[in-house]
């Protein structure tokens, strides 16, 4: 069954690229980011569950527009019908997706604390369910 545990994994890798400081222009100060993710469930591999920690560079211009930036990922990555909200900090996300021809939806969540912080959580279900929590913090203005 390592098909259902590869769909969950690239969603949810997906979602995480897509919720990616970029996305978030609008809202998070330009420059580094440390972004610490940790994934979650059945028959993940334990490498997997392992919490990772990345740098990601937010260019300094801020002019992205992140349902647009949002809505393109997810139809690129097979995810054609998203619905984007936004109340106060918190912005969600809901999609159908297909992928090797299995059918999986996946719901997010990012709660924006500050210009400086912000968390996320998609979940993922297919024949199982994937948790990726997220926590992203300004590191410094210049992208190293």
């Amino acid at each position: 069954m390592r098909k259902p545990v590869f769909i969950s994994v690239f969603l949810a890798a997906m979602s995480f690229s897509l919720f990616a400081p970029a996305a978030l222009a609008k809202d998070l100060k330009p420059g580094t980011w440390e972004v610490t993710s940790s994934m979650t469930g059945k028959d993940l591999p334990e490498r997997l569950k392992k919490e990772k920690t990345d740098s990601q560079c937010l260019p300094g211009s801020g002019k992205i527009d992140m349902a647009k930036t949002m809505r393109e990922g997810w139809t690129n990555a097979g995810c054609p019908d998203i619905n984007i909200s936004r109340e106060g900090n918190t912005i969600s996300a809901q999609a159908e997706c297909s992928s090797h021809g299995r059918t999986s939806t996946v719901e997010a969540q990012i709660k924006i604390q500050s210009d400086e912080r912000y968390t996320a959580t998609t979940i993922t279900k297919n024949d199982g369910t994937t948790t990726l929590k997220q926590t992203g913090r300004w590191v410094s203005p210049d992208c190293q």
